[in-house]
C-alpha cells in the first residue's frame, strides 16, 4: 500500500480534525458525513484491491467509493440559470438534502449536475466521447460515467488538481458550503485520490443504469391492482318455474356391452372346415389370371461383356494415389502449422499494441498530472510575488508595459583570497512572449559602473535614483537586504528609461543592447 494510502487513512484524531474544518455552519455535519465516507471507502479499497486484484462494481466497497465520490463532488452545486440560486424552494431543498443524505440526487430537471462542472475542463474531443455513449443520456449519467472512466484511466488526480487550481471555475458552479472550496478538505482530497493509484478498477462505463437519477437501492413498490371499470348492474328478473315431468330412462353403465353388440352385423354361418377346404384352394388356383403386357424384355448379353475383359493392372496406380496422399497430407500439416504461425503472430502483434497504448495512456497520464501540477505551483509563485511586491513597495504594474520583467530576488555572499568577503545581487531576467530567463550575479561596484557609464551615454538616466555608497556597515544584513530591493527598484526604472532597452524581444536583442544583462 503506498504512503498516499497510510496518510490518509481515517483515523480519530483527523476525524476530529476534519470535523472542526468542516463543521462552523448548519451543512457541517453534513459535509463531515460525506467527506468521512469518501476516506473510509478509499482506505478499505486500497487495503483490499492495492497490486491484488481488479476492482469490479460487483464488490459492494467500489459502488460506495463511486457513490461517495458524485456525492462529494455534486454537494454546494449552484442551481442552473432556470432557477433562483437562493430562493426558500431551494433553501428548503438543500435542508432536506441535508436530514436525507441524497445530496447531488435529486431527479429536478432543473438542477445543476456534476457533468456541467466537469466539461468545461474537458477538451472538445473528450467531451464528445461522453457525449457519444449509447447507453448514456443524461447529464447524471455522464458525470458517473465520467467518475469511473478517470478511475479506470487512473487520471482523476490529474483532474481534482485542475479543478482545485481553477478557483473562478469554483465558485462559479459551487456554493461557499460545498466541499470543493473548503481548505481543508481541497488539501486532503488530492491525498486520498492519490491513495487509489495502485489498485487497478474496471468499471463499466456503457450502461443504462448510471441514467438513474438516484444511485440508492430503490425500495420495494406496493403493487397497485388495476381498477376495472364496468357498467352498473341489471337486477335480473326471477323465471317462474314450471313443474317438471318425469320420464323413464334406462340406467346406461360403462360396463354394459349392449349397445357394441348390437351394432355388429351378423355374416352367413360358414363353418372354418369349408372356408379351408383343399378343394376351394385348387378352385382359387385353376383360375386363368389376367396376362400382364410387360414389353419385349432388353437383351442383357451385351451388358455382360465388361466380365470377359482382363483387370487393369492397378499397382501404379495405387503408387501414385500414395504418393498424392502424402503430399495432402503434408499440405494440410503446413496449412494448419501455417495458419496456427499467423494466429500466434497476430496474438502477439495484438498483445504488443496493447502494451503500446496502455504506456501511450500512461504517460498521457502522467503529462496531464504534470501540467496541473505545474499550473498549481505556477499560481503558488503569482501569489508569492505579489506578496514580495507588496512587501518590497514595487508596482509589478509599471513593468507591464515591457516585454520582460526583472527581479533580484536573493543576495549572495562570495569570498575570494584576492578582495575578502562581498556580496553578489542574483538578477533574475524573464521574457513574456518566449518564456526566456536566465540568471547572472553581479557585485555592487558593478552597478555603480554601470550607473556612471549610463550618465555620461544617456543623461536621462539622472532622473533615475541610485543607491549610494557606504563604506562603513556595508556588511550588515539589513543594509544588504534595503540595497537589494533599491537595486531592484533601480533597474525597474532604468529599464522605463532607456526606450531601445525596453523595445527588446528577446534575450539576444536584450544582451546586445545592454551587456550588462549577459552571462559570464
Amino acid at each position: 500500500m503506498p504512503e498516499n494510502a497510510s496518510s490518509s487513512m481515517p483515523t480519530e484524531a483527523g476525524f476530529r480534525s476534519m470535523r472542526s474544518q468542516l463543521a462552523g455552519s448548519t451543512f457541517g455535519q453534513r459535509r463531515e458525513d460525506i467527506f468521512r465516507r469518501l476516506q473510509e471507502s478509499a482506505h478499505k479499497i486500497s487495503q483490499k484491491f492495492s497490486g491484488k486484484e481488479l476492482a469490479t462494481e460487483r464488490d459492494e466497497s467500489v459502488q460506495e467509493l463511486c457513490e461517495s465520490l458524485e456525492e462529494l463532488m455534486s454537494y454546494g452545486l449552484r442551481q442552473s440559470a432556470g432557477t433562483s440560486s437562493f430562493s426558500a424552494a431551494s433553501f428548503i431543498q438543500n435542508m432536506q438534502e441535508m436530514v436525507s443524505g441524497n445530496a447531488g440526487g435529486g431527479s429536478n430537471n432543473n438542477d445543476a449536475t456534476f457533468w456541467e462542472f466537469c466539461q468545461t475542463h474537458l477538451t472538445p474531443h473528450e467531451r464528445q466521447r461522453y457525449m457519444d455513449l449509447k447507453q448514456i443520456w443524461t447529464n447524471v449519467g455522464r458525470g458517473r460515467a465520467f467518475i469511473r472512466a478517470t478511475l479506470n484511466e487512473k487520471r482523476l488526480h490529474s483532474h481534482v488538481l485542475t479543478w482545485l487550481s481553477d478557483e473562478e471555475q469554483l465558485h462559479r458552479f459551487y456554493t461557499p458550503w460545498s466541499l470543493l472550496l473548503n481548505d481543508e478538505a481541497a488539501k486532503k482530497l488530492p491525498e486520498i485520490v492519490d491513495s487509489l493509484s495502485d489498485v487497478l478498477f474496471a468499471l463499466n462505463v456503457d450502461t443504462t443504469e448510471l441514467n438513474a437519477p438516484r444511485r440508492s437501492t430503490p425500495s420495494v413498490a406496493v403493487k397497485e391492482e388495476p381498477i376495472i371499470f364496468t357498467t352498473s348492474p341489471v337486477p335480473v328478473v326471477g323465471r317462474q318455474k314450471r313443474p317438471g315431468i318425469a320420464v323413464e330412462r334406462p340406467i346406461e353403465c360403462v360396463s354394459s356391452t349392449e349397445d357394441l353388440l348390437g351394432a355388429l352385423k351378423p355374416i352367413e354361418s360358414v363353418e372354418v372346415q369349408q372356408i379351408l377346404s383343399k378343394e376351394s384352394i385348387e378352385q382359387e388356383l385353376a383360375q386363368p389370371q389376367e396376362e400382364v403386357n410387360l414389353g419385349p424384355f432388353d437383351p442383357i448379353e451385351p451388358e455382360l461383356e465388361f466380365l470377359k475383359t482382363p483387370l487393369p493392372d492397378i499397382g501404379a496406380h495405387v503408387g501414385e494415389s500414395e504418393l498424392y496422399e502424402d503430399r495432402s497430407d503434408t499440405s494440410s500439416q503446413w496449412s494448419k502449422s501455417s495458419s496456427s504461425a499467423n494466429c500466434l503472430a497476430n496474438s502477439q502483434q495484438q498483445a504488443a499494441l496493447e502494451e503500446h497504448v496502455n504506456q501511450l495512456n500512461e504517460r498521457c497520464a502522467l503529462l496531464e498530472t504534470r501540467v496541473a501540477e505545474l499550473s498549481l505551483q505556477n499560481r503558488l509563485l503569482i501569489r508569492r510575488l505579489t506578496k514580495q511586491f507588496e512587501e518590497t513597495g514595487i508596482d509589478p504594474s509599471s513593468s507591464l508595459c515591457s516585454n520582460f520583467l526583472i527581479t533580484i530576488p536573493h543576495v549572495k555572499l562570495a569570498k575570494t583570497q584576492r578582495s575578502g568577503s562581498h556580496y553578489t545581487y542574483e538578477v533574475h531576467i524573464t521574457m513574456r512572449q518566449r518564456l526566456e530567463h536566465w540568471t547572472f550575479f553581479r557585485r555592487y561596484s558593478e552597478f555603480y559602473k554601470l550607473h556612471k557609464s549610463l550618465l555620461k551615454t544617456h543623461p536621462v538616466v539622472s532622473a533615475v535614483e541610485f543607491p549610494p555608497k557606504k563604506h562603513f556597515g556595508n556588511m550588515n544584513l539589513v543594509f544588504v537586504e534595503e540595497r537589494r530591493q533599491q537595486l531592484q527598484i533601480y533597474l525597474l526604472n532604468l529599464v522605463e528609461t532607456l526606450p531601445q532597452v525596453e523595445a527588446c524581444k528577446s534575450k539576444a536583442e536584450l544582451q546586445k543592447v545592454f551587456p550588462f544583462f549577459r552571462d559570464r
